[in-house]
């Protein structure tokens, strides 16, 4: 699996990084600390999300790849999700790149499911 990791902070503000490695199976075990930068509201919350009738819009920067991200996303359940996560519940996501020396964003959506790989604190 590509290392993707996208934080929805309560506030409506977003978090999203990838990382130049991959991860094996299971994504929960294989991932290891998640950056506090990402935890907490810092430098990588470059973006916003909102729920406009079943969809999950978001907005994000993935700075280390100079990359504009537009995403979207619906909530899936899939009990095959805790082979890689801790909930059924994945993001079932579409992101449109558009990098810095690039003209527009791409055409052709990435797809992408993330799942659920730690609680936060307040979950516990």
């Amino acid at each position: 699996f590509t290392c993707s990791i996208l934080v929805l902070h309560e506030n409506g503000r977003v978090a999203y990084g990838w990382y130049d490695d991959y991860w094996s199976s299971p994504i929960r075990e294989s991932c290891g600390s998640i950056p506090t930068s990402f935890i907490v509201e810092s430098e990588r919350t470059t973006g916003d999300w909102k729920v406009e009738g079943m969809t999950l819009k978001m907005t994000a920067v993935e700075e280390d790849m100079d990359d504009s991200l537009r995403i979207e996303a619906t909530v899936a359940n899939s009990a095959k999700a805790l082979k890689e996560g801790i909930s059924e519940m994945i993001l079932v996501a579409k992101l449109w790149h558009h990098f810095s020396g690039d003209s527009k964003e791409k055409s052709e959506p990435e797809e992408k499911t993330f799942y659920k790989i730690r609680e936060w604190p307040e979950e516990s």
